[in-house]
Formats: structure tokens, C-alpha cells, sequence
């Protein structure tokens, strides 16, 4: 946080909630009640109260798309100053189921591990920059201790993309595991053939709240329960998988 004079004293919760925003840009109520740790039944006010402070001084501002449903609360213009971040223009509707999921699980994986460092999509693209769509590179959508990549996949995938960034998790050795997230157990089957079974790739499958995902082993996958997990170095045969017993 830039070290500049406020009209406004900000609070500790109010600043865990701004630096929270920083990585994530954008998130509900409901992800503020957790990473406050607010367990009591006035939870959801307290919350309200602390962003309605906040949007009053125009650090955040408060989204709302359907009736019934948590509010949306967006980083602002003089919080992003603060924090020297770009502020998000507004929400991005097409990717929004799959980012308040990465919003779940990143709150999951924060509370089993405290001392964890875990970065987003945000922090990484900020850390490395943008690149044009001739030099695309994969961002996961999160990274532990720079070394485990996690990514949620809520719907297919392309297959070409699929593979390149697959072959670009087996090729780089700063990354020990890749952790998907899936609904899908045929896509479940698809990761698995496109990677060779290469035991650097884990899967954890969830129905509906991925906080309570389970991990898969290939024997519950359709198709791969008696195929062995290996560990190739680089690249993917699928002809050779198929033939494989």
C-alpha cells in the first residue's frame, strides 16, 4: 500500500478487505464473511456495515445482479490508487461463475494454510505483464509457494488449447503439481490422456461447492481404471496411450 495521506482513516478489517480486493479484483459478501473469519449470526451486517463505510469514502462499490443474490463488491479507482493497481472497469460476466469458484477454493485452501503464500491470476499477470495473443502464455488461476498451479475448469475446453497448456506445465520445472478443479469427469478423462497420465497432474472433482471437492484417482474415471499413472518428459502420444494396457 502507497504510503500517502488519506481523508480517511482506514480500520484493520477494512484494509484486510482492500488488500484482499488487490488480489482478486472483484467477490460477494459472502467470501468477505469468510476471509474475516465472521462466524456469528451477524455475520452478513457487519459485513454490510464495513462495505457500506467503504463505498461511501469510494474505496469499493457494490454491484447487484439478481435479487436475493450477494452483492458484487468491486475494488474502486481510489483504493486501486492506493494500492497501485488497475481497478477492474466492471464485472466480466462470462467468466464470473468461475471466478467466484477460484474465489471459494482460493478462502479454502488460505484457511488449511495459513503460511502458504497463494497468488491469483491478477497478481501473476500484474507480477509478469500482459502478453499479445501471438505470445500467449497459461496463467493458473492460482500458484502455491510458486510451485503447485491450480486451475478451475468448469466446461470444456478446446482440445489444442488443452494440450498447450498441459505440455507447457510438463515442460516447465518450476511447477511440481497442477491441480485441476473439474465438474466433469469426462473432462476428467481428457486431462489424464492429454497428459500421458503424467503423475504431475491431479484431479479434484466437486458438484456443486468445490470447497468440497474430492480427490480422483484413474480408477474413478471412466475408461482409466487400469491404466497406470507414469511420468513421461515431455509431450503426449494419444495413439500410444490408446494401444497402452
Amino acid at each position: 500500500m502507497k504510503n500517502q495521506k488519506l481523508d480517511y482513516q482506514l480500520n484493520q478489517r477494512e484494509i484486510i478487505i482492500l488488500e484482499f480486493l488487490t488480489k482478486v479484483l472483484y467477490c460477494q459478501e459472502k467470501h468477505l464473511i469468510k476471509l474475516l473469519n465472521l462466524g456469528n449470526k451477524n455475520a452478513k451486517d457487519t459485513v454490510y456495515r464495513i462495505i457500506l463505510k467503504l463505498a461511501q469514502q469510494d474505496f469499493v462499490k457494490k454491484v447487484g445482479l439478481i435479487r436475493g443474490d450477494d452483492y458484487f463488491i468491486l475494488i474502486n479507482k481510489k483504493a486501486a490508487k492506493l494500492f497501485d493497481i488497475k481497478p477492474p472497469k466492471d464485472l466480466i460476466l462470462n467468466t464470473l461463475k468461475h471466478d467466484m469458484l477460484v474465489i471459494d477454493l482460493y478462502l479454502k485452501l488460505s484457511l488449511v494454510d495459513s503460511i502458504a503464500e497463494i497468488k491469483t491470476d491478477k497478481e501473476l499477470k500484474r507480477q509478469f505483464g500482459m502478453r499479445t495473443l501471438n505470445n500467449k502464455i497459461n496463467f493458473p488461476d492460482l500458484l502455491i509457494e510458486n510451485n503447485i498451479a491450480i486451475e478451475v475448469e468448469i466446461s470444456d475446453k478446446g482440445e489444442t488449447r488443452l494440450k498447450e497448456i498441459i505440455n507447457s506445465y510438463i515442460l516447465n520445472n518450476q511447477i511440481n503439481e497442477v491441480h485441476y478443479y473439474i465438474k466433469s469427469l469426462a473432462l476428467a478423462r481428457k486431462i489424464l490422456e492429454i497428459c500421458n497420465l503424467n503423475n504431475k497432474f491431479k484431479i479434484f472433482h466437486f458438484v456443486d461447492k468445490i470447497e468440497e471437492s474430492n480427490q480422483l484417482n484413474n480408477i474413478d474415471i471412466p475408461g482409466l481404471e487400469n491404466k497406470v499413472f507414469k511420468a513421461p518428459k515431455f509431450g503426449f502420444d494419444l495413439e500410444a496411450f490408446l494401444k497402452s494396457e
